[in-house]
C-alpha cells in the first residue's frame, strides 16, 4: 500500500507540475503488475483507480519494476508517504522532496 500510495502522491505532484512524459519505478513487482495489466485487488482498487486517472492526463506514462536492494531510497519515501497520509487529517496537501 505504502508503494501505492507514494505513487499517487508523486503523480499528483507531477501533473500538478506540468510534467507530461513520465517512467515510473517501483520495487514492488505486484504494483507494476497491477498497473501494466490493467488488474485489480479490492484493498488498492481506489488507489489504482487514482492512479489510472491521474496517467490518463499525461502523454506518456510507463511502470518498471526495479530490485529493492537498488532501490532503498525510494523504499524509505514511500515508507514516509504513508505514514503522513496515514497520521494526517484529510484535505491537507504536502509537498514532495527527493533527494538527487
Amino acid at each position: 500500500m505504502a508503494e501505492a500510495l507514494s505513487l499517487k502522491m508523486a503523480l499528483e505532484f507531477a501533473t500538478g507540475l506540468g510534467i507530461q512524459d513520465l517512467r515510473c519505478f517501483s520495487d514492488s513487482r505486484s504494483l507494476v503488475s497491477l498497473l501494466t495489466t490493467n488488474s485489480s485487488v479490492v484493498e488498492l482498487q481506489g488507489i489504482i483507480h487514482d492512479i489510472c486517472v491521474l496517467s490518463s492526463s499525461l502523454t506518456s506514462i510507463s511502470f518498471h519494476h526495479i530490485p529493492r536492494l537498488e532501490n532503498g531510497v525510494a523504499d524509505g519515501l514511500a515508507k514516509s508517504a504513508l505514514v503522513l497520509c496515514m497520521n494526517s487529517p484529510p484535505l491537507v496537501e504536502y509537498e514532495l522532496f527527493a533527494l538527487i
